[in-house]
């Protein structure tokens, strides 16, 4: 029996959160849905917290080998029987009118993507819906997604990579999608120094980093839309940034050589970086990587040396402008 909206939970070790999750879309004020839990494996005391649910026959659960939120996310949509896809993290919320609303706006134009307003637990501020423009959140939760269209544009997560939400919202814009931007608020999201957005760079995240710019940098070819284009220079401009700020063998660079190289054969360029920035950015982040990209070249003769140089620098002009 096919419902409104399937809302699909992935979880990993969220002992600490999973139940405040589970319990904001069973007390919705909306019965037009289904709640999909996907536990990726977790270790702690996550998996005895969802079997308290399992009388609720409106609740699904499944438990995975760990395989990342990528393929745990393809799993709930693969399972799902709803009309709209919702997805919601183990550690976060949606407000309990959120289907409401979405159900209403769908009544009036059955679009392919509806964006709507989130908010950081405990925040006052809200983000407001933003999607397809200049600095659109890049999460997938504060977006619900018409299940036929992403099957007919075959759109699913990378898998076994962090970052897959960075290319699965380029599949989305890269797919032209009928979307709408409301003014609701609908997800509350819930900041850890421990989730992958918020710990420190590694050399894993820098690898799938690059990865997911090289996958990215090949899709673009074939577009000419600039708002396209600037949304992967700015996913490269960052994680050259944490890459030039992480901990590593001086003499080293073979990552940074190689962001450097896909963003050059790519039909992007370093001006999308710029466009739009405001000064204290261009100054503060964007003259290091300018420097550290001059000395690249140079290092190419000097061997490692500009290198040490440039890694130096850039510390330096970060340091000064805290």
């Amino acid at each position: 029996m096919s419902v409104f909206c399937s809302i699909i939970l992935t979880a990993y070790n969220f002992e600490n959160y999973i139940e405040d999750s589970i319990l904001s879309v069973v007390n919705s004020n909306s019965t037009d849905w289904e709640l999909i839990i996907v536990d990726d494996g977790s270790t702690d005391g996550t998996p005895n917290i969802i079997n308290q649910f399992l009388s609720n026959k409106k609740i699904f659960t499944y438990t995975t080998v760990n395989r990342g939120l990528g393929a745990a996310r393809n799993f709930g949509i693969h399972k799902s029987k709803g009309e709209y896809i919702l997805f919601l993290d183990g550690d976060d919320m949606i407000r309990n009118d959120l289907i409401t609303n979405l159900f209403e706006t769908v009544q009036i134009n059955k679009k392919d993507v509806i964006c709507f307003g989130w908010q950081s637990y405990k925040s006052k501020s809200i983000v407001e819906a933003d999607f397809f423009t200049r600095y659109m959140t890049v999460a997938v939760w504060n977006k619900c997604y018409r299940k036929a269209w992403l099957s007919e544009n075959e759109i699913e997560f990378m898998e076994t990579v962090l970052f897959e939400d960075v290319a699965y919202s380029l599949d989305l814009m890269m797919n032209a999608p009928q979307f709408v931007n409301k003014d609701f608020e609908g997800y509350v999201y819930r900041i850890r120094r421990e989730s992958i957005s918020h710990s420190s760079y590694s050399v894993d995240k820098e690898n799938d980093a690059i990865k997911i710019l090289n996958r990215m940098c090949n899709e673009v070819s074939i577009s000419s839309e600039k708002l396209i284009k600037q949304y992967v220079a700015e996913f490269w401009w960052r994680h050259l940034i944490y890459s030039l700020n992480m901990e590593r063998d001086n003499s080293d660079f073979s990552s940074l050589r190689n962001m450097i190289r896909i963003l050059n054969e790519s039909s992007v360029s370093r001006k999308h970086v710029l466009k739009g920035r405001m000064l204290h950015d261009f100054v503060v982040m964007t003259i290091p990587v300018l420097i550290n990209l001059n000395f690249v070249r140079i290092a190419r003769i000097v061997n490692h040396s500009a290198d040490w140089l440039a890694f130096r620098v850039n510390n330096l002009i970060i340091n000064l402008s805290k």
